[in-house]
């Protein structure tokens, strides 16, 4: 039986060259217009990148829970370069994770660290939220290297990194319970209260800056809602989207590392391997898609059913992958066997990879354009440029607005058309209304009625698409957006 190494891992020649494709991978995705683009379709990437750049104007952006403040924290600093910088910002946390991913590998396995390098980094989900603004990638990053730090015995700086974990994502508070138990159970038990660090910086810091005594309860103690605004879905939901979530290798060759981790424990039983790196990766990606699933079918906790929420455990999955394809690679201990392991291997990957990149659209599990509400938006803020500036203010109602004029959502007047619903008159003269019937209408009950009879607004563009449909007081009508002219 082949022994753990017990030497930190040593970068090899082919880490190294993992870590130049995911920079290659890395560098093309940013440059790829398409997928820059695209990733506005999510309005939750738009409002991140929003709550990030302007929490430099605005102190308490720093501890708003829904834009979690570790996140806010770190990327500021990048969003102020626009919507691009938050995306280089992502683009180096998914770098990160994998390599993390590799660190925590490397500990018992250290040739073949740079595997996990490569399951991580080239998982859909994973190519999927590294041009965005979401919070996913620094949640994998936090815990990956949080973990990879503590598997190669830096226990207080790994503890202190995961205790920020909640405040990167909530389902944080879930996932250190599993680190409580892990090092409770491995003799780390003195590291436990380096756990509470990020929530005792964060409450201090709250206390100072913002005068908010009651932070944490304030945030975060407040009862979850049971009504959920979103519906509910299947109990297989995130299960039968996994090959659209990690891709078809990840969760073909997880297989084969469970079964081996069975056998392990039902062979020969020894409880420390149960808390073996496998265990803790296993039993956070367990936890995680438990947790969502029952969010989802039971309609509860504001689940939307995002499967890329599922990139918050990619390098788990990354690693328990790896070690899947390790025990494969030892069952077939001969040259010509191995020979056809890496050419079946690599078959799937030169697969997996063309469906990424070379097949039509509709086949591709990433998003290359922005879509047509978005589109139409565009075509009604370029239409009326002539008239921007005239007045004092830009109102609007879709947020994507906000990102094409450069308001500032947070501003002390505040611009948005939910505002002034009762109380219409109130807008100024010679400013711009944007209004669509999503976000104006749906979401705000702000209906176009409001500025079409009054003779105070004039129009001056509108835009529809009858092949995007919204589902408006039990009514299929198509997608609109209207410009309006408040005259006097």
């Amino acid at each position: 039986m082949v022994q753990p190494d017990k030497k930190i891992a040593i970068p090899t020649k082919a880490w190294y060259l993992s870590l130049f494709g995911l920079i290659s991978i890395a560098v093309y995705l940013i440059l790829h217009r398409g997928l820059w683009e695209a990733s506005l379709n999510d309005l939750d990437s738009l409002s991140h990148y929003n709550i990030s750049r302007y929490s430099w104007r605005h102190t308490h952006l720093f501890f708003n829970s829904w834009g979690k403040p570790f996140f806010t924290l770190v990327s500021s600093p990048f969003s102020q370069l626009g919507y691009i910088g938050i995306q280089f910002y992502n683009i180096l946390a998914c770098l990160v994770t994998s390599y993390c991913a590799g660190m925590i590998l490397g500990q018992s396995h250290k040739k073949w660290a740079w595997l996990a390098i490569v399951l991580t980094g080239m998982q859909t989900v994973m190519l999927n939220v590294a041009v965005t603004g979401l919070t996913e990638p620094t949640f994998a990053m936090v815990l990956s290297l949080g973990i990879g730090l503590i598997v190669t015995n830096r226990n207080i700086s790994g503890a202190i990194i995961l205790s920020f974990l909640p405040y990167c994502r909530t389902e944080g508070f879930y996932i250190l319970a599993i680190i409580f138990i892990w090092l409770l159970f491995t003799n780390k038990w003195k590291y436990i209260l380096f756990l509470a660090f990020g929530t005792l910086v964060y409450s201090l810091a709250a206390k100072l800056l913002i005068g908010n005594n009651n932070w944490l309860i304030g945030e975060y103690g407040a009862p979850l809602e049971s009504y959920n605004p979103y519906g509910h879905g299947k109990w297989d939901h995130f299960i039968g989207n996994l090959y659209r979530t990690n891709g078809i290798i990840n969760v073909v060759l997880i297989i084969p590392g469970l079964i081996f981790w069975t056998l392990k424990l039902t062979k020969r039983f020894k409880f420390s391997n149960l808390l073996n790196s496998f265990s803790i990766c296993l039993s956070i990606i367990l936890l995680f898609y438990t947790i969502h699933t029952i969010s989802w079918a039971t309609g509860t906790h504001g689940s939307a059913g995002m499967i890329r929420v599922m990139a918050s455990v990619a390098p788990m999955f990354g690693v328990c992958t790896s070690f899947g394809i390790i025990y494969v690679w030892r069952l077939f201990n001969t040259s010509k066997r191995r020979l056809l392991v890496i050419t079946i291997y690599y078959a799937l990957l030169f697969i997996y990879i063309s469906s990424l990149f070379l097949l039509p659209v509709k086949l591709r599990h990433l998003y290359l354009d922005k879509n047509i509400k978005l589109y139409l938006v565009d075509n009604s803020y370029n239409n009326t440029l002539k008239y921007m500036g005239k007045g004092e203010y830009v109102y609007y109602s879709h947020p994507y607005v906000t990102y094409l004029a450069g308001i500032d959502p947070f501003a002390p007047y505040n611009t948005n058309i939910q505002a002034y619903r009762h109380k219409i008159n109130e807008i100024k003269p010679n400013c711009l209304v944007f209004w669509d019937n999503q976000f104006g209408d749906l979401h705000n009950d702000v209906g176009d009625s409001l500025f079409s009879r009054n003779p105070m607004f004039k129009l001056l563009d509108q835009q529809l698409d009858s092949n995007t449909r919204l589902m408006i007081r039990g009514v299929d009508v198509p997608f609109q957006s209207k410009v309006y002219l408040k005259k006097y």
